[in-house]
């Protein structure tokens, strides 16, 4: 586990998302740790889950569920909630250990690195990021 600063996770951002998104950071500090870590937690979160059930509980709704797991059990908060106006569409961003921010889908623990993503689906242009 490492601690890292808002600004270093912020200078970690493709330019065009550091400009076009709107990043809310809660804390001054964040225990961050491995991409494989986040999976696992995102694999036990989503363990705990409802089925998807549109509006009722959807995709903002698991973003917040792993959110609040990393926080609640490993005391991590390195993990974001996205909402994506352009794609329409909410997820989790993680900044890991190793400097480097990836998209994480929170309904199947799929993730890509922020420059790998799949823009349709995680554009994270015009998105609020609450960390």
């Amino acid at each position: 586990m490492k601690v890292v600063t808002a600004d270093e996770i912020i200078d970690s951002f493709p330019l065009a998302v550091r400009v076009l998104s709107r990043n809310i950071f809660a804390d001054r500090k964040y225990w961050v740790v491995s991409i494989d870590e986040y999976i696992n937690m995102c694999r036990e979160a989503k363990s705990l889950d409802h089925n998807y059930m549109l509006d009722r509980f959807d995709c903002d709704d698991f973003s917040a569920v792993m959110y609040a797991y990393a926080r609640f059990k490993y005391l991590v908060n390195g993990v974001a909630r996205v909402l994506d106006f352009v794609s329409r569409h909410s997820y989790n961003i993680v900044y890991t250990e190793d400097g480097e921010i990836y998209v994480l889908e929170p309904q199947t623990c799929e993730c890509w690195k922020i420059d790998k993503r799949p823009k349709r689906f995680y554009s994270l242009i015009f998105a609020l990021i609450i960390w």
